[in-house]
């Protein structure tokens, strides 16, 4: 039991340092996306439009809820990180929405239309918050890690310590038993040597009597 609860503390510590790396992952994802979707939104305003183009913009743009579903999932358990993307939720689709409307107008679309779609509702300062709290969080539990890691490897240590005396206990009880029933099979042995040379030894029957000649 304790091996087993050394081996899966260690699991769980290094699952949490993963979760934070995925989850800054994620975030930064969804804000190269962001960046994507309005960098060629600017590029058909500006008269630069083709197939591989809007592919590009409508690839990112629909990356964009998966990503923040699962950002959800992924923060389910701090409250303070819900928050903060809440606030990322709100800004990023209405970002999204402004560059849509970009992309649909393309050279007709205005420097006001442009303008809040760069500026109105900003993201990078959410963005930059949960990767800063993240990075906390992940300087915390590689710590807890790192102690959990060398815990574990106490703990198998004093185990395989504890292994090794019972095995020896263990030899040495068995070592003494069967010296115990060897010796004991050696003196039996004697034993019938002994009364074997000295029935060899006599010739004739020997009768006790006594004064009444009685045997």
């Amino acid at each position: 039991v304790l091996v087993n609860e050394a081996a899966r503390d260690p699991d769980e510590a290094w699952q949490s340092m993963v979760h934070s790396y995925e989850v800054e992952a994620s975030v930064l994802a969804l804000a190269a996306h962001m960046h994507n979707l309005e960098n060629g939104a600017l590029s058909l305003a500006g008269g630069v439009d083709s197939e591989p183009l809007r592919e590009r913009v409508r690839d990112s743009r629909e990356r964009l809820d998966p990503l923040l579903l699962k950002l959800g999932g992924l923060t389910r358990d701090n409250a303070d990180q819900q928050l903060r993307l809440g606030e990322l939720r709100t800004n990023v689709l209405l970002r999204r929405t402004e560059a849509d409307q970009v992309v649909d107008r393309g050279t007709d679309a205005t420097i006001g239309e442009i303008e809040q779609m760069v500026a109105r509702y900003p993201i990078h300062h959410l963005i930059q918050d949960i990767v800063t709290a993240e990075r906390t969080l992940l300087a915390a539990r590689q710590e807890r890690a790192e102690r959990v890691a060398a815990r574990a490897r106490t703990a198998s240590w004093v185990a395989m310590a504890t292994q090794l005396l019972l095995l020896g206990a263990l030899l040495s009880y068995i070592t003494r038993q069967v010296g115990q029933r060897l010796q004991a099979e050696g003196n039996a042995a004697r034993a019938s040597a002994r009364a074997s040379v000295v029935l060899d030894t006599v010739r004739e029957p020997i009768v006790a009597v006594d004064g009444g000649l009685r045997i």
